[in-house]
């Protein structure tokens, strides 16, 4: 759940100083504990100064490390199928789906100019001015962009469980409240 630009991914590839010292010191006791894209590749970057060419701050997904193990996500049960871990998972600051899709809406119509409602605008054929008119148009709407640290998708969550999280997160609308069954709005 990570990603490489193009020079990032070609000086994982091609590395054998940094790589040759994970293959012989990366131990926990006697245990081999050492993961490519939490440890490997960040201190690589780090190693050669480009570690400020990196968002570490989070990741796509919405991740529980904990016991049982800590090398690997725990996995999410029934028991956790609350809105209050919906709230969680979301994180902080991040905006609702319906937020998300205005937002995707606009910067399609942004980058392939093919919506009718977009040509009908004022000054369509000027970049900056069409510029300006998506965000006054996201402005008047409140929707805004998706922050960098809000999580898109969320993982692991044991097959048994999805009854239990298809249960909670239906009932809820882009804000995460409760909403009454069968509102269609």
């Amino acid at each position: 759940w990570f990603m490489l630009t193009r020079r990032h991914a070609f000086i994982t590839v091609t590395d054998t100083v940094v790589e040759g010292v994970f293959r012989k010191e990366c131990y926990v006791g006697k245990d081999r504990f050492c993961v490519s894209d939490e440890h490997y590749i960040p201190t690589l970057l780090a190693h050669l100064g480009l570690a400020n060419e990196t968002n570490c701050r989070t990741s796509v997904a919405y991740t529980s490390w904990g016991p049982p193990s800590y090398a690997h996500p725990k996995t999410l049960g029934p028991a956790d199928a609350t809105p209050a871990k919906v709230y969680i998972m979301r994180g902080s600051g991040c905006t609702s789906n319906a937020t998300a899709d205005a937002a995707a809406l606009l910067a399609f119509l942004r980058q392939c100019h093919l919506s009718e409602v977009a040509r009908q605008t004022p000054d369509y054929d000027d970049e900056p001015m069409f510029e300006e008119w998506l965000r006054g148009s996201l402005a008047v709407s409140g929707h805004e962009h998706i922050p960098a640290w809000c999580h898109l998708t969320a993982r692991k969550m044991a097959p048994a469980a999805a009854d239990a999280w298809r249960a909670v997160l239906s009932p809820m609308h882009s804000r995460g409240e409760p909403r009454p069954i069968g509102n269609s709005t």
